[in-house]
């Protein structure tokens, strides 16, 4: 018997598709694992996408942004999770997406228009976690920065300049760049004021 013969027989007799093992719900697993035929059944028999895992409130939505699971997201998202939904910590997909250095996934959610200024319980952006990342020295981190910059239009809008970043995050990314970019809109905001 298959994993979705195992599935239907379950569901069937009344499982509950809201508790799984280890505190998620299938549908956290099989997002997880980016099981696109899983996560259709799941999806058909009912599971809600907006579930919650409890320890720290992730829905699926952030597990697809968190593994990069682009096809996913665009998935979850059609059937009604919300781009902006916050975890207990204030925290987005699209946070996820750029604390684990996801650029494909963070490209997808502001596709989808999540708001990155958006900030968590601790005031900060996506921007900001990114740059606190202990990920950040990862393939792909300075092109989420990159990424994130421009959907912003002005870094410094998001309360981004040079001066946030400290000299040794302006060695691991391409510092000089978004030193540029940040110090010429801070200057476009100071001179419009």
């Amino acid at each position: 018997m298959g994993n979705f013969e195992i599935m239907e027989v379950l569901i069937k007799h009344g499982a509950n598709l809201s508790l799984g093992v280890s505190s998620t719900t299938p549908l956290h697993t099989v997002v997880q694992k980016a099981d696109r035929n899983m996560i259709d059944f799941l999806l058909y028999c009912g599971a809600d996408v907006r579930a919650r895992e409890p320890s720290i409130g992730a829905t699926p939505l952030h597990i697809a942004a968190q593994e990069d699971h682009v096809s996913v997201i665009t998935k979850l998202l059609q059937c009604g999770s919300r781009v902006d939904d916050p975890d207990d910590c204030g925290r987005t997909a699209l946070h996820y997406a750029a604390i684990y250095g996801k650029v494909r996934a963070c490209r997808r959610l502001i596709d989808h228009a999540a708001n990155i200024y958006l900030r968590d319980n601790e005031g900060d952006n996506a921007i900001q976690v990114a740059l606190q990342s202990p990920k950040r020295r990862s393939a792909g981190f300075a092109e989420v920065i990159s990424t994130l910059m421009q959907a912003c239009g002005s870094p410094a809008s998001v309360g981004f300049t040079s001066m946030s970043i400290d000299a040794e995050r302006q060695r691991e990314l391409d510092a000089e760049q978004i030193i540029e970019e940040c110090d010429d809109n801070l200057d476009t905001v100071e001179e419009n004021v």
